[in-house]
């Protein structure tokens, strides 16, 4: 076996060039769906956030989060292993296992939430949702089923469905939003129920295409014995993945929880708005990648394959897409979020500039971070989020309590955050024995590309202090020499992206 990682790489080039059209298209695929889906939330978000105030939002927020965290882990993470064998039947008994895993979830959600969710509101200053606790265990149900669904077309390289169904997961909620919200209902609990019609639409659409596909197929090779043996089988999946992904779920809803209990809803709308909305970049392109990534892996792995070359060009391309939009994101977060969402959400843009290099790295974390599950290393990504849940619920505790300063408790938690992803993506680089060298010097090469693109944007903010209307409207004309700079030097990508866009202006998934 060669020992040199960029041997390693040269070797895995020459492979995934093989396979280069396959694994670009299915990334086209489910990101171009996704971007129609994040296109209508992000058109539709400059009347959203003048229908529902920042208090609605995140006791929304609040609520979703919640039952996001129990969705994540309502299949004990099987779902994961879906992708992981290599016949059809033995995916169909794992399938089985998911189901059955789901149903049991769900009812111990709507026990725990009977007996003890009025009381839960209480602490977190959320009353005002408590006639609509019901609500709770179905929105688990309907977040939990659409994880077997989409790993099972995952596996079949139906990226298609994958991507249908992003389009179906946001365009009715926000048309949802939009009538609700026109129609008066304009209340956190108001804004929960509305999204809950529309979260109804894409496990619906899953649903339908299995019975007209492979439902017969899954159902007639279910065998009692075998799921048994199936589960015992990948055992560390709901061993440690699930608990894993339990903690990195409670770590992600840690700030909505803290922020609403010790300083108020609003605050916890605020900040709600800029975590989602600095997140699309990672569901557009980061998760794109992140499943094809998933999929390419498992089948590397399964034919004894070198993860080395496809684990370094992934990432540094990863690299090459982020690095712009998210430091022009840090210059410009609070002018963009004024001028798109209304003055009373500028604030938002302020955390959003504050947050900005711990959700890039999240970004790059995103597209294979599921690297450990496909090497069967669950117990070290149990104890990242052990100690991330640890350190973020620490640090904002200490805020709230003690500093009672949103700014510099949000700041602390950055750069925590960003010391734990830096660890967490030191130990995928050894794990696939990259150098460590190569993609920080690839790092670096972006930030030189990207610095005369972003110092004329910071120049005209706080040198000739530019309206924020004209610095928004300029920033793409700045933007231009750091993609001509990357297009220049990177041939594969600027065919990736002649591809995307004639895909997307074509109407083509």
């Amino acid at each position: 076996m060669l020992n040199d990682s960029s041997e390693k790489a040269a070797t895995a080039k020459i492979e995934i060039e093989k396979g280069t059209a396959t694994f670009a298209d299915n990334v086209l695929t489910l990101a171009g769906g996704t971007t129609i889906a994040i296109a209508v939330t992000v058109l539709a978000s400059p009347i959203t956030s003048r229908l529902f105030g920042p208090e609605a939002f995140g006791l929304a927020s609040l609520f979703r989060s919640g039952a996001a965290a129990l969705a994540a882990v309502a299949c004990l993470r099987y779902e994961m292993a879906i992708v992981l064998p290599k016949k059809d039947d033995d995916a169909a008994q794992l399938f089985a296992i998911c189901g059955l895993a789901l149903m049991t979830m769900t009812t111990l959600t709507a026990i725990l939430t009977y007996v003890f969710g009025t009381r839960l509101l209480l602490y977190l200053n959320a009353v005002e949702l408590t006639p609509i606790l019901w609500l709770f265990p179905i929105t688990v149900f309907l977040m939990g089923s659409q994880l077997p669904l989409r790993f099972w077309y995952t596996r079949q390289k139906q990226f298609k469905i994958n991507a249908a169904g992003s389009i179906l997961g946001s365009f009715p909620i926000s048309m949802a939003e939009i009538t609700g919200g026109w129609a008066g209902f304009r209340t956190g609990e108001d804004l929960v129920v509305i999204r809950i019609f529309g979260l109804i639409f894409a496990p619906a659409f899953f649903v339908w295409r299995l019975f007209r596909g492979d439902a017969g197929f899954i159902i007639r090779n279910i065998n009692p014995g075998v799921i048994i043996k199936s589960a015992k089988k990948y055992i560390k999946f709901p061993m440690l993945d699930t608990w894993s992904v339990l903690l990195a779920s409670l770590s992600a809803i840690a700030p909505i929880l803290i922020l609403t209990t010790f300083f108020s809803p609003t605050i916890c709308g605020l900040y709600a708005k800029a975590l989602y909305l600095l997140l699309l970049p990672s569901i557009v392109i980061g998760k794109s990648v992140g499943q094809v990534f998933l999929q390419e892996s498992a089948a590397a792995k399964a034919a004894r394959k070198n993860l080395a070359g496809l684990f370094e060009t992934v990432f540094n391309r990863m690299i090459t897409i982020g690095t712009l939009p998210f430091a022009v994101l840090a210059i410009i977060g609070p002018e963009l979020f004024e001028l798109f969402l209304g003055t009373r959400w500028t604030e938002s843009g302020v955390y959003a500039q504050i947050l900005m290099p711990q959700l890039f790295l999240g970004f790059l974390l995103g597209s294979v971070g599921t690297l450990f599950g496909t090497l069967g290393k669950q117990e070290l990504n149990l104890i990242l989020n052990a100690l991330l849940l640890f350190l973020r619920v620490a640090i904002l505790i200490y805020g709230g309590l003690l500093l009672r300063d949103v700014r510099l408790t949000l700041f602390i938690y950055m750069v925590a955050n960003v010391l734990i992803h830096l660890w967490h993506i030191s130990l995928l680089i050894r794990a696939t024995k990259v150098s460590a060298t190569r993609p920080i010097t690839h790092f670096l090469r972006c930030i030189a590309y990207v610095v005369p693109s972003v110092m004329p944007i910071a120049a005209m903010k706080w040198w000739f202090g530019l309206e924020a209307i004209y610095l928004v409207a300029l920033t793409p004309i700045f933007a231009i020499p750091y993609i001509a700079l990357v297009l220049r030097h990177d041939l594969e990508l600027r065919n990736l992206f002649s591809n995307y866009f004639q895909r997307v202006l074509s109407f083509k998934r």
